[in-house]
């Protein structure tokens, strides 16, 4: 059985220390590949409570004594602590999640070989950077010293080798759903779901299902709603999402604006809520509305298209990866008014657009079902070792002794 050393994302410091969706799905991939998984945490995480799933905690961070100790002791230590790591584990991968300083710190201590997952906004902010920015600079020593990364569109992939200055290593794999759980139908649960948001089966629902990140421009996508034509009319409603990190973005502002737009008594806020009760919102919701400034491939396209709920968004190159723009109703620039005016001729032709849906859902579960996708993740292992055993000398050895820089 392969042995699989998986690191928590550096999102997990921002967020209360709970482990992603997006890493407890790796981990669910990772079972399904029938692989041995050891998953290291941050302190404070509840452990993970999974078949083949080991959880260890990362390496202190001596924080408290790094300015007695001086940063160059303090990564001395840190170094030799993810060393006895990987020697307790001796994995044959070590795969980490998020681009920035955990992964650094990681190819800094020689862990081979070494895959690793980009999120999206860990290279798109880097590469806005300045050459001299101390993260940036911290993502290219990461991007060059990695055996293999992983993207989620052809986008990313070209960002990533831009950062580095070089040709990549690379794997397209958005995160799988499954379809089995994400699927149209659902009409129980579009009806509890109504009922606990207090909404009228006959009304139309949008959803913004993204986080509430300033990246996202929740404040745009509600300046859109209230400038609906028929918002007056009482039937159409929108669901804001309000999980995440909240970065730059205030949730009372956004309260406060709706009060002043008129429109509070039409908008629902729903926070986090766990995985398996996602589809049933889904099943709610009757067009979803995307926005972002900049974005990598979100798993809510998959999610939506799973469950035939069809997609306005703005136009991002990243959406041009994955057969996915096909199936997006795109909006005419990239304004408030342009979303606006593609929502409403979204809803006008709702029913043609469900039909474009239900052939975005086969072509999800085609290509994107979460047995594709851990059938690809194993590949994609294989083909790092048995090029890491053709061409290096012998790693596990190795691994202890490598120097990067």
């Amino acid at each position: 059985m392969m042995k699989v050393m998986m690191f928590d994302s550096e999102t997990a410091l921002f967020d209360n220390t709970q482990t992603n969706i997006h890493c407890k799905q790796y981990l669910h991939f990772l079972r399904l590949a029938e692989c041995k998984v050891t998953f290291v945490q941050y302190h404070g995480a509840k452990r993970l409570d999974l078949p083949n799933v080991t959880c260890r905690y990362y390496p202190r961070r001596y924080r408290r004594v790094a300015k007695l100790l001086g940063p160059p002791t303090v990564y001395y230590l840190r170094k030799q602590s993810m060393r006895l790591l990987w020697r307790l584990v001796r994995p044959d991968i070590c795969h980490a999640h998020w681009i920035g300083d955990e992964l650094w710190q990681l190819a800094r201590a020689g862990l081979r070989p070494l895959v690793a997952t980009a999120w999206g906004s860990d290279l798109n902010v880097a590469v806005k950077a300045a050459a001299d920015n101390p993260l940036r600079r911290k993502v290219v020593a990461a991007l060059r010293s990695i055996d293999h990364l992983i993207v989620d569109s052809d986008d990313m992939a070209a960002t990533a080798e831009q950062l580095a200055g070089k040709k990549m290593s690379t794997t397209v794999l958005p995160i799988g759903i499954d379809t089995e759980q994400f699927r149209p139908g659902l009409y129980q649960q579009r009806k509890e779901s109504r009922d606990r948001l207090g909404i009228g089966l006959d009304a139309t629902v949008l959803i913004s299902a993204r986080q509430l990140g300033a990246n996202y421009r929740p404040a745009e996508i509600i300046n859109a709603f209230a400038a609906l034509n028929d918002i007056d009319g009482g039937q159409i409603y929108l669901v804001m999402r309000t999980f995440g990190h909240r970065i730059g973005v205030s949730l009372n502002e956004l309260r406060e604006l709706a009060d002043q737009l008129h429109v509070s008594d039409r908008i629902r806020w729903v926070d986090d809520l766990e995985y398996s009760k996602l589809p049933g919102l889904y099943a709610a919701s009757d067009l979803a509305v995307n926005f972002p400034v900049m974005d990598a491939f979100p798993v809510t396209f998959l999610e939506c298209f799973a469950c035939g709920v069809p997609v306005v968004s703005n136009r991002l190159t990243s959406y041009q990866s994955n057969g996915a723009s096909d199936y997006l109703f795109f909006t005419e620039g990239d304004s408030v008014d342009g979303l606006k005016t593609a929502i409403e001729a979204a809803i006008a032709r709702l029913d043609q657009l469900k039909t474009v849906a239900a052939a975005a859902r086969e072509h999800v579960m085609r290509n994107f079902d979460e047995r594709v996708s851990a059938r690809i993740l194993r590949q994609t292992y294989d083909v790092v070792l048995e090029r890491r055993r053709r061409y290096s000398p012998p790693w596990r050895i190795a691994a202890l002794f490598v120097k990067v820089r």
